[in-house]
């Protein structure tokens, strides 16, 4: 089989990175099946928010891959330029969360291709503080991580925000808190996934 694979890869372009079967895309059709489509969701105190999918199976998968996978991080790129073809971003600068004090990113690819598709200029701020891995801790220690971690220089007044995935939202929201004082006014976020405790959260508060 795996003779074969190669083969198949050298004629037509290789196999699925996610499940390894012979594919002509990156990701095959039963995994991109599995995907859920996009949305646009109200999540305070960020004006509009959009995440391209929840962070189970195989999406959850795909983001995992894409923090050190060009490839993954290619796919996801196309995903979120599709879901983003049709909407207006009228004098948004594109920014991400940022992992070091020069502004740094390993979501820079991404937030590069938005940039030039959408024609949205990039605005850079600093993460000043070390943190621990949100996902080693608590919900409840996960603000205190986070607090006053970020600076920011005359942001600018419209920013939409990346991040990979919102779990308890603290990273998000500190963010937002320091880009508001440094002169935001308005400021969307963007997330490649939101959790499933995230998400069953949401839509219990929302439903309430």
């Amino acid at each position: 089989m795996k003779a074969l694979k190669d083969f198949f890869a050298l004629l037509f372009g290789g196999h699925c990175i996610l499940c390894d079967d012979l594919s002509l895309e990156y990701v095959c059709p039963n995994c991109v099946s599995t995907f859920e489509n996009a949305f646009e969701f109200f999540y305070p105190p960020f004006r509009k928010s959009f995440a391209i999918g929840i962070y189970k199976d195989k999406f959850k998968d795909l983001v995992i891959k894409a923090k050190s996978n060009t490839i993954a991080m290619e796919v996801i790129s196309k995903l979120v330029l599709k879901f983003l073809k049709d909407k207006k971003f009228e004098g948004f600068y594109i920014s991400c969360i940022p992992d070091d004090r020069f502004g740094r990113s390993h979501l820079d690819r991404i937030v590069n291709n938005i940039s030039r598709e959408k024609k949205l200029p990039i605005y850079r701020f600093q993460k000043i503080k070390e943190t621990k891995k949100q996902h080693l801790l608590y919900f409840g220690e996960r603000r205190l991580n986070v607090e006053n971690c970020f600076k920011a220089e005359f942001s600018p007044e419209k920013i939409l925000l990346i991040d990979d995935v919102i779990t308890s939202g603290a990273t998000l929201r500190s963010a937002y808190k320091e880009l508001t004082r440094s002169g935001s006014k308005i400021v969307y976020s963007l997330t490649f996934a939101v959790s499933p405790v995230f998400w069953e959260n949401y839509k219990n508060s929302v439903h309430k």
